[in-house]
């Protein structure tokens, strides 16, 4: 009775309880490690290796059959020196709950056969690394995809639909995203944050502000472009902020005329 006790315990704490894999069938991913780095368990995971799958640590190469598998527990890392890169292989996965990426490399992930979808639960990328992606994905309930400095880009006609939260840099060829129950046709270069999405474009002038889904989302019949520059809305912003920048400036100068005119009086 204790054994079975002590049996549900460890299952009830385990970190990787409710792991999933990142990929819905299997995962065409590689990453590159030009100048080091690693990835973190933040909760235990699992890599289960395809046909030609292999880590490289920067200077020994570990070829991994297909259906071998490595366990990460919570607070383990792999670790990469200068030059190192690791390739599931055909037919790889991931099952995992919340990893940590730290590289100034490239990450390339693609979901293969099945529904081809990507499935974020807790992911973050540091040191400006660069995730390339060319599948559909979803962050999943509360789960959250974070990326420091490095974009993402995503391939032609996209689904991207936020359950959880989100920040980063994105370049989309062309998605659709859907946000609390609202989906929108996007492309070109677009900044998440936590609390609001943002497309910049090259005249910097903030385009639109969306609320981001917190507590679940999906996809809509309403669809809704994100405005244009041109459009009325953002003419009105724009407008605005020139008013707004003009009178600082007036104001700045009435400032300095004045000073300089205290200051000749002395």
């Amino acid at each position: 009775m204790r054994y079975l006790t002590g049996l549900f315990s460890a299952l009830l704490f385990s970190g990787n309880l409710f792991a999933a894999n990142l990929c819905d069938s299997s995962c065409d991913l590689s990453i590159t490690f030009p100048d080091g780095g690693s990835i973190e368990a933040i909760e235990t995971f699992t890599i289960t290796f395809g046909d030609g799958g292999y880590i490289n640590d920067g200077v020994i190469t570990t070829p991994y059959p297909a259906g071998d598998t490595i366990t990460a527990a919570v607070g383990d890392f792999i670790i990469f020196q200068a030059n190192g890169s690791l390739d599931l292989g055909v037919g790889g996965n991931i099952d995992y709950t919340n990893i940590q990426i730290t590289s100034n490399g490239v990450m390339s992930l693609a979901a293969v056969e099945g529904a081809k979808t990507v499935t974020i639960q807790d992911l973050t990328l540091l040191g400006s690394c660069s995730l390339s992606i060319s599948s559909d994905f979803k962050v999943a309930e509360d789960g959250s995809f974070h990326l420091f400095s490095g974009p993402v880009t995503a391939s032609t006609d996209l689904t991207f639909t936020n359950y959880g939260s989100v920040s980063g840099f994105f370049e989309f060829e062309s998605a659709t995203l859907t946000l609390d129950e609202t989906t929108y046709d996007i492309s070109g270069s677009v900044l998440i944050e936590a609390d609001g999405l943002i497309q910049m474009t090259s005249e910097e002038v903030v385009i639109d502000t969306l609320a981001l889904a917190t507590d679940g989302g999906g996809s809509s019949s309403d669809s809704e472009a994100v405005p244009v520059p041109g459009d009325t809305e953002q003419a009105s912003a724009s407008g605005g902020l020139i008013n707004l920048l003009s009178l600082l400036v007036v104001s700045l100068l009435l400032v300095t005329a004045r000073y300089r005119c205290v200051v000749a009086r002395r």
